[in-house]
Order: C-alpha cells, then sequence, then structure tokens
C-alpha cells in the first residue's frame, strides 16, 4: 500500500482547546478514621511432620508391625514424601496418600523381593535389609483377617 499524498480537508473551524484539571484533591472526611488493621500471620506448619504407624496395608495385604514405626512425611516442590530411614525407604506422591501408598508398595516389594527369598540368593546388602525387615515384620496376613481384628478390639 502506499502512501496518501492528498492534503487532509477540514470543514469549518476547529472547537477551542479548554484545558481542564483531571485530577482533583479529595481529603478524607475526619470522621472516617482508619481503623488500625490486625494481620494474623498463617501458623507455621513443621517442615516435617512425623507420624506413626502400626499395620501398613497394600492391595489385599496387610503388613503388620512388631511395634509401630514413625514415618518422616514432608512437603517439597509441591510433593509429599514419605520416608523411613532405618530401612531406606522414600516414596513420593502428588497428595499426601499417593506418597503413603507409593511407600506402602515399596515395603511390599522388598518383602517380597527381599525377605522371602533363600540367604544364598542374596547380596549382603539385600541380606542387611532382609534382617531388617524380619526384625520389623511380625507377618504378613490378608487384609479382611486384620480388619475384622481389629474391628474385634474396637
Amino acid at each position: 500500500m502506499g502512501a496518501n499524498l492528498q492534503p487532509i480537508t477540514t470543514f469549518g473551524t476547529a472547537p477551542p482547546l479548554t484545558m481542564r484539571p483531571i485530577l482533583q484533591v479529595v481529603e478524607r472526611p475526619r470522621s472516617i478514621t482508619p481503623k488500625p488493621r490486625v494481620v494474623h500471620r498463617p501458623q507455621k506448619r513443621p517442615r516435617n511432620v512425623t507420624e506413626r504407624i502400626k499395620y501398613l496395608i497394600y492391595g489385599k495385604e496387610a503388613f503388620c508391625l512388631r511395634r509401630a514405626i514413625t514415618l518422616k512425611t514432608s512437603r517439597e516442590g509441591g510433593r509429599w514424601i514419605h520416608s523411613y530411614k532405618p530401612l531406606g525407604i522414600t516414596a513420593y506422591g502428588r497428595t499426601k496418600l499417593d506418597a503413603l501408598s507409593a511407600f506402602t508398595m515399596e515395603l511390599s516389594s522388598a518383602w517380597h523381593w527381599i525377605a522371602e527369598q533363600p540367604d544364598e540368593t542374596l547380596a549382603p546388602d539385600a541380606l542387611e535389609l532382609k534382617r531388617k525387615l524380619t526384625k520389623l515384620v511380625v507377618s504378613v496376613r490378608p487384609l479382611r483377617e486384620v480388619l475384622s481384628e481389629l474391628d474385634q478390639d474396637a
């Protein structure tokens, strides 16, 4: 497109420009005094919360523990983290329940792949984990059996 080289034609004269103040300063009425605002700071949640767990359920199995273990539960980068240092298990999830589910899956797999295997087939570090697992887990029973037992105790 080319530039328009014809002059602009106007009809009549342009209205005169008048300058009016745009901003007006308004004082606050003296009857309204600002109330002091009380700012409540949200309580800081502890960075790491621990939970004591006696039973871990995965699928249709319940892992009955000799004693309640303390899981370290934290939140980092939008993910929930459950960990138990003595076994070296750490699990992540989008929600707290997802992380706990991942933790029980890790424990279940460690139990079935390491603790139930004959000692001759395991490496030294796996033997150490097997020793810790068998010391911690009293029994692995069907979930239905454990739930009915817990209902009777309640």
